[in-house]
């Protein structure tokens, strides 16, 4: 969720000072109503952080606030996504060793899915308050969700990589699935968290053996005679995803241009 500033210049020489500059773009991480235009942020249209002209500025800043007012009362957490550094945030980021009520919660809650996400592929997640992690920042989205608007959990994700390589907002190509999967994990510690402090019971993940044919196959036949349930059954093992994202991938066409996507999403791809 953020837009940064870029800079063009028109220079009348190689080494001469620019006559013109014209710079667009607002950090909307820094626009949002919570101690806006305070620290860690900027009034200069050239910052890679500034902040626009006032809190809500921005058209999307606008209609995040719109929706979640319209929600109000009924958003239980607030996840927004950024790059990049491998940090896990929940408020309070404007000053440090600023926290909500509910702070030992919230950080546990973060560790798990920090945990989680860890045992994917390895990926190691700093957690705390975007202050204490990395700097103040005054105008985040997930500041106004808790602060404002009283959403239970609201955290921010600064994904892969870390923040130890100059062109870390260029992710690698190989690495964006992997990105997406081991956030998922995480996500969905939260999302339980969630669902359990509201008094409601996690929803389990279908087992893929659970899958029913259609009637079609009750009937299945084979060489020699019909097929038994066992011959039902591993052709139903057979025929399945082996990744949540499979209908996302088959319906972008990913099918028939990646090549593991036959023994990776056979069901959703029709290869079975």
């Amino acid at each position: 969720m953020e837009k940064k500033s870029f800079t063009s210049s028109m220079h009348s020489g190689l080494f001469a000072a620019p006559q013109t500059q014209c710079c667009q773009g607002v950090d909307l991480n820094r626009n949002f109503d919570w101690y806006f235009g305070q620290v860690g942020s900027s009034t200069d249209p050239c910052s890679e952080i500034y902040q626009g002209q006032f809190a809500f500025s921005e058209p999307e800043t606008r209609a995040v606030r719109d929706f979640v007012k319209a929600q109000a009362g009924k958003i239980k957490t607030f996840l927004t996504f950024h790059s990049y550094s491998q940090i896990l945030m929940y408020p309070f980021g404007h000053a440090m060793r600023t926290y909500p009520n509910d702070v030992n919660d919230m950080s546990i809650t973060a560790n798990r899915a920090a945990q989680a996400l860890q045992n994917m592929y390895g990926t190691k997640y700093t957690v705390g308050t975007g202050a204490d992690t990395l700097y103040p920042a005054s105008g985040g989205s997930e500041d106004w969700a808790k602060g404002q608007m009283g959403v239970k959990y609201s955290y921010l994700f600064e994904l892969r990589p870390e923040d130890n390589v100059w062109d870390g907002f260029l992710l690698a190509e190989n690495q964006i699935i992997p990105t997406s999967r081991e956030t998922w994990e995480a996500v969905k510690v939260i999302a339980t968290q969630t669902l359990q402090t509201n008094g409601i019971s996690a929803i389990p993940s279908p087992s893929p053996s659970a899958n029913v044919l259609p009637p079609r196959f009750n009937s299945l036949k084979v060489a020699g005679g019909v097929g038994t349930i066992a011959n039902n059954l591993a052709f139903q093992k057979s025929c399945q995803d082996l990744d949540q994202l499979c209908p996302y991938w088959a319906e972008n066409g990913a099918c028939h241009t990646w090549p593991s996507m036959r023994e990776r999403c056979s069901k959703s791809c029709g290869f079975c």
